[in-house]
């Protein structure tokens, strides 16, 4: 198969390639039923200057976002081959608590304190900042313009023009403390929206609302998912949230109850598996993992931490699978795709497929505060190598378990795989955030 994808690149690709050129080689690698590989000639086509709305088309029909950005938040394996030699070849200071966005086109942004940062995604050059409406402290683009979210909800579109889709304001359904971890406070708010591969914007609010749009941003669907939902992740028939519910008994940042469900477009209930055992509220989003083609990985750990079930459903709710699986110490980082998962445990790494361990290590020594402030330190790439943060650096890890690089950059957490192959990662700091690009 190899050989044959690189006759098909020397075939279609002419040197040096245009964006046109990549999407030539992304139809051809479709029709080869190369799914994975076309969906990263669609990015790379579109950084290179391929129109919008073609690429958007072919990876409609490939059933992923028109974003690698996406991986950031879904805890889904990048689509995209990731790096193998480990050299950090960009790098740039951020101010603290900036949040970082991939577009489509390859722009990178980052948002602040009303904000909004623009990069060059080659060199991380900061090339400008505008200011964005008050409160606003997430972005990220849908067809029409940039989502900017916050204690309101604004579109911005690409001249520059802002209009606000703010919602009323709704008292909380559930009593009891709302953890300073979600953002939230006594007025509720919206979470960072996210755009599926429809081209479709999914809103969802502090106090459990869902607000689906349209690509002109139009009302198609609301409804409530739960009291609280701690992460939102969408497939092409289906949207999967982690629902929770603070418990007065519990601790400050822990959850009493979660649970992970699944609703298509008519509200209806597709799923609904409760959490065994959730505990802080950092750790929750490692229990929920969808893949790019659809399908959600849920996995329950029993209140020992000495047995967990990974349980694989299809796009429309239905049980594909549940694994038995092995397990030590509670997860801190969870990626599926298909039947195997890469598990990050206080005390263990590991790949499984189908339940069984393909390969365990020690876990990477990470410090407490920093594990806490960001919990998801692990990304995969298109062929399984695993990439994770730790103390001494950021580590790789190819399908074996076999270590393919070391990059001494303390503390540094792996955001997302680019298009160019190369891991960005950033340094969570308490006086300043840092951002490289590793290939």
């Amino acid at each position: 198969m190899d050989e044959g994808l690189g006759e098909l690149k020397r075939r279609v690709l002419p040197s040096p390639e245009s964006g046109r050129d990549r999407v030539n080689l992304a139809l051809a690698l479709a029709r080869s039923g190369v799914r994975r590989e076309a969906v990263e000639a669609y990015y790379k086509a579109r950084v290179l200057g391929a129109e919008a709305d073609e690429v958007r088309r072919g990876l409609r029909a490939l059933g992923v976002p028109a974003s690698p950005g996406y991986c950031i938040r879904a805890g889904t394996p990048s689509p995209c081959r990731g790096p193998r030699r480990g050299v950090v070849v960009a790098r740039a200071t951020l101010p603290v608590q900036t949040q970082i966005t991939l577009d489509e086109d390859g722009a990178l942004f980052g948002v602040r304190d009303c904000e909004l940062l623009s990069f060059e995604l080659r060199t991380l050059e900061h090339l400008g900042t505008v200011s964005l409406p008050n409160g606003a402290r997430s972005v990220i683009r849908a067809p029409r313009g940039l989502i900017l979210a916050g204690p309101d909800f604004h579109v911005r579109d690409d001249g520059g023009a802002v209009r606000s889709l703010a919602l009323e304001q709704e008292s909380p359904m559930a009593e009891g403390p709302i953890s300073p971890y979600s953002g939230a406070s006594s007025r509720e708010t919206y979470r960072t929206p996210i755009v599926d591969a429809e081209g479709r914007t999914i809103v969802t609010t502090t106090f459990g609302r869902v607000q689906v749009l349209d690509r002109d941003l139009r009302r198609i669907a609301e409804f409530r998912a739960g009291p609280r939902i701690s992460r939102c992740i969408a497939s092409p028939r289906a949207l999967w949230f982690i629902v929770r519910e603070p418990h007065p008994g519990e601790p400050d940042g822990y959850v009493g109850r979660a649970s992970v469900r699944a609703f298509d477009l008519d509200a209806r209930c597709l799923v609904d598996v409760q959490l065994e055992r959730p505990g802080r509220l950092q750790d929750v989003d490692a229990f929920l993992s969808v893949d790019d083609l659809g399908a959600a990985h849920v996995l329950t750990v029993s209140p020992s931490s000495q047995s967990a079930h990974l349980r694989v459903f299809a796009d429309d709710g239905r049980l594909r699978a549940d694994l038995a699986l092995p397990l030590a110490s509670p997860v801190r980082a969870f990626v599926a795709r298909d039947e195997e998962c890469w598990i990050d445990s206080d005390s263990t790494l590991a790949r499984l497929e189908r339940g069984e361990a393909v390969w365990t290590s020690a876990a990477l020594p990470l410090e407490r505060w920093r594990r806490d402030m960001c919990p998801r330190r692990s990304i995969v790439d298109r062929e399984g190598a695993a990439y994770m943060g730790a103390d001494r650096g950021i580590v790789a890890i190819d399908p074996s378990g076999a270590t393919l690089f070391e990059v001494a950059e303390p503390a540094f957490v792996p955001l997302v795989i680019d298009p160019w192959a190369r891991v960005l990662a950033m340094k969570i700091g308490a006086l300043t955030r840092e951002l490289v690009a590793i290939e």
